[in-house]
Parts: C-alpha cells; structure tokens; sequence
C-alpha cells in the first residue's frame, strides 16, 4: 500500500475536518495514512437501532448468502473475504457471496 498514491487520501488531506464513524475506523485511517494520532474525529453514526430489532433470533435455516455492503477498500477487510471465498465453497458448495 503506497499512502501517496490513495485517491480517496489525497481527496481527505483537501478537507477541512476528516471523521470517522468509529474509533476503530479513524485508528486504522490514521495509521494507514500515516496520519498524527487524533487527526480523525469520530462523529458516531446517529441512528440506534430499536432493541427489539437487535433481540430477535436469527433464522433457523443454514445461510446461504453472505453479503458484503462497503467500500471496496483493502482496510475494510474485503480483501480478506475475498481470499477466504474458495475454502469456504470447498465446505459449503451451495453458498453465494454478494459485494455491494
């Protein structure tokens, strides 16, 4: 990963305030943009799901579609997903995988 040639990068060093949804997100930012610690603000995402949503189970039958909504970014994660699709369908031959 080479910091100076990120697109998405060089458009936040422009702003005047780069925020972060999470404390996690900004650290890993700061950290792959070789940022100043603090430089990102974390401005928590406002909505807070009812917990009645939260508590209800999960469904009884095998899943069957794993779904990834997100930037196709390597510090998200994606990458690591990607990679891991092969030994899950040698295990699970009827799964799909959704990147949205």
């Amino acid at each position: 990963y080479d910091p100076s040639s990120d697109e998405e990068r060089s458009a936040a060093l422009k702003a005047d305030v780069i925020a972060s949804p999470s404390q996690r997100l900004a650290a890993d930012v700061e950290r792959d943009w070789r940022l100043g610690a603090g430089v990102v603000r974390v401005v928590p995402y406002p909505h807070v799901p009812d917990p009645r949503l939260l508590s209800i189970a999960p469904g009884g039958g095998p899943v069957r579609t794993v779904c990834y909504f997100g930037g196709i970014k390597a510090y998200k994660g994606v990458d690591v997903l990607a990679r891991a699709i092969p030994r899950v369908m040698a295990r699970h031959p009827g799964m799909r995988f959704v990147f949205a």
